[in-house]
């Protein structure tokens, strides 16, 4: 069902669980978007100089609430991660459903403002 409401926004990957029965697949999102991040609407902390990664300083460390910039994201991406924040994804609503309904493990789904 993913494959239908996303085409081409990720990669399965197989996977092997140590100790779990079973196939396992990783979702590779393909899609990363520079700017999405609404960098003065957002909650988030930098890293700094005291974080003692000197090629990070300034990049995103944490987000305590994301804001996105809609118009940084072309209507016809369902799903993808901020380049400035690689760990989250970003799912349009058609994909959540999507994902609620085939019962994927390893997510947890929170709303996010578009400004």
């Amino acid at each position: 069902m993913l494959e239908q409401v996303a085409p081409g926004a990720f990669e399965r990957v197989p996977a092997k669980v140590e100790g779990a029965p079973g196939h396992r697949v990783y979702l590779n999102v393909l899609q990363h978007l520079e700017g999405c991040i609404d960098r003065d609407r957002s909650d988030r902390d930098l890293y700094t100089e005291e974080d003692g990664i000197p090629e990070s300083v300034g990049e995103v460390l944490l987000v305590n609430q994301l804001v996105l910039s809609a118009r940084a994201i072309p209507e016809d991406i369902r799903m993808f991660r901020p380049r400035e924040w690689t760990q989250v994804l970003v799912v349009d609503e058609v994909v959540a459903w999507a994902l609620e309904s085939a019962k994927v493990e390893g997510i947890e789904l929170q709303p996010v403002d578009a400004a």
